[in-house]
């Protein structure tokens, strides 16, 4: 159980059987038969008070059109500066570790969605930022594309919370992470 002094921080992403979370060019077409208000999206949104994001992911969220994210704190990694980024959005350009010692330091009652990508969300488990995994396993495999975890990350012990399957084969994973030290 989470101790209740700690901000929740979820790395919540869409993956294929076989661990992708895109295709090699970025692409996430795949999904657009999995709609996630039929896998429980709108109540996790509701329940994050910042979003936290790589730049590919803030790009690929920028080609929809609106700013999706209005009513929330978004936080986006990036190196680069963002030009004109929408009301809420914070650029962090320093280290990943400066950004992660201020995501362990959250007020208690905040939740942080991790959304993407993959760089992120395996940097942030490196760091020992990521405190639950919430995986939507889709029943496809790409075979090519961009791995949601790298084999350079450190061992990790994940316990599972909660196991669900949705139709389509969909199956919702969440997972406490405990990194081994």
């Amino acid at each position: 159980m989470m101790n209740a002094h700690v901000t929740e921080r979820v790395a919540y992403l869409a993956m294929s059987l076989d661990g992708k979370i895109a295709r090699s060019n970025g692409s996430v077409d795949w999904l657009d038969s999995y709609p996630g208000e039929a896998f429980g999206y709108e109540h996790f949104y509701e329940s994050v008070d910042l979003i936290l994001m790589g730049r590919k992911t803030y790009d690929w969220t920028l080609e929809f059109g609106a700013w999706p994210y209005s009513e929330k704190s978004v936080w986006v990694y990036s190196s680069h500066p963002l030009e004109a980024p929408p009301a809420g959005v914070t650029v962090w350009s320093g280290s990943l570790g400066n950004m992660a010692e201020q995501l362990l330091h959250q007020p208690p009652e905040q939740k942080v969605w991790i959304c993407g990508g993959a760089q992120l969300v395996q940097g942030l488990l490196r760091e020992s930022v990521i405190t639950h995994l919430e995986l939507y396993v889709i029943p496809v495999i790409l075979g090519e594309g961009i791995c949601l975890f790298g084999a350079d990350l450190p061992e990790t012990k994940l316990d599972l919370q909660e196991a669900k399957a949705f139709g389509q084969g969909v199956v919702k994973l969440r997972y406490a992470v405990t990194p081994v030290t």
